[in-house]
């Protein structure tokens, strides 16, 4: 089933590689990164454009399990503005 999200998420990462993260109270732990590419920011994504960013977002596809778990599942993670900022954006299982 694929599922559309559109969440904020707290994520870490060693240098600009996502390595966990919490989602729905739960904590991840990624195993597997499948693919990264770059879009461009919808800009319906922002409710106010003078203030949108639409350069380029970072999107990972991860494969991870919850911890304490061992179900995984295919999760895509966007980024931008540094990795300041993360959400989830697809789950896959």
């Amino acid at each position: 089933m694929r599922l559309r999200r559109s969440e904020a998420v707290t994520v870490w990462s060693e240098g600009e590689r996502p390595t966990r993260f919490i989602w729905n109270q739960n904590r991840y732990l990624v195993v597997e990164h499948l693919s990264r590419w770059f879009e461009m920011t919808p800009w319906w994504v922002a409710t106010d454009l003078a203030i949108a960013n639409l350069g380029e977002q970072e999107v990972w596809r991860v494969v991870a399990r919850r911890i304490n778990s061992a179900n995984s599942g295919v999760f895509d993670l966007i980024t931008f503005e540094n990795n300041s900022h993360w959400y989830l954006s697809r789950v896959i299982d």
